[in-house]
């Protein structure tokens, strides 16, 4: 990329290529990136209308993408304001502000179209971890309070159940956090065993549960329909798991690293999961 990021938001847009925005408090974090997969080449955009250091972001259903909160940097407090990126015309447009500022939030795409925004980095500077959420309405362009989580959670993992509800795991606590729409309610899982403390990720699996790991050659299973979690004896060998990226051949690439902040001694670690190997 053309700026060296930490912590960036990206989100597929809807002629394929990926905006990568916000990062560390250095030079571009108020520019996005554009990742051409075609020619392996990254563009510019034009300025965001905020700066932003561990911002959220996700694509919508008519292809523009939001990006909501992260640090503004300074003694600021944390952004509640939100923006749209449409690729076609290569433009940032604010839209409604959140009704809180936060940083790093788990962000779900909803079946009927809104977006769930899930805690995050709250208060002062981030000095408190988040279990608010709120809702936003791209057809009215607003937000609306929703249901508080059980725990608060930042760095949480997060993916849309095929019945719609969302799933946040990780956080202040090893717990999990289903999401009805309907409702409006967050219901507690199960104990999840074993995690190891670690920033977990989530893979949807074809029968439609959920498998969740750590790291530590281990992983846990939820079915979405009673909440429980099994615990499985085949995860990734490193202990930190970055990232679980499903593959079109219906394995999942995990990307490892060999210290909490996903850094390696050597070359940082990847390992193939076949999820129907397991039983």
């Amino acid at each position: 990329m053309t700026y060296a990021r930490g912590y960036p938001a990206a989100a597929r847009t809807s002629d394929g290529r990926v905006v990568v925005a916000g990062g560390s408090f250095k030079d571009g974090y108020d520019i996005g990136e554009l990742f051409d997969p075609g020619s392996g080449s990254w563009t510019p955009t034009r300025p965001l209308a905020k700066p932003r250091q561990q911002p959220s972001s996700i694509a919508l259903r008519d292809g523009r993408v939001l990006i909501v909160g992260g640090d503004g940097g300074g003694d600021l407090p944390l952004l509640p304001t939100a923006e749209l990126f449409d690729v076609s015309s290569d433009t940032w447009t604010a839209t409604a502000p959140m009704q809180v500022g936060r940083a790093n939030a788990s962000i779900n795409l909803l079946h009927d179209g809104r977006v769930l925004v899930s805690g995050g980095f709250a208060g002062s500077q981030g000095a408190t971890l988040g279990d608010t959420c709120e809702i936003y309405d791209p057809a009215t362009d607003t937000w609306a309070a929703t249901g508080s989580m059980h725990a608060r959670r930042v760095f949480a993992a997060s993916v849309t159940l095929p019945d719609g509800r969302v799933l946040v795991v990780g956080g202040d606590l090893i717990s999990g956090d289903i999401y009805d729409p309907a409702t409006g309610t967050w219901t507690a899982t199960g104990p999840i065993s074993p995690l190891h403390g670690n920033v977990p990720v989530l893979v949807l699996m074809p029968d439609g549960s959920v498998y969740v790991t750590d790291g530590g050659g281990t992983g846990s299973r939820l079915d979405p329909a009673i909440g429980n979690w099994t615990p499985e004896a085949s995860g990734p060998a490193a202990d930190y798991v970055r990232s679980a990226t499903p593959l079109s051949n219906g394995k999942v690439l995990f990307v490892e690293g060999l210290t909490a902040d996903g850094g390696s001694a050597g070359n940082a670690p990847a390992e193939l999961f076949d999820p129907a190997a397991l039983p």
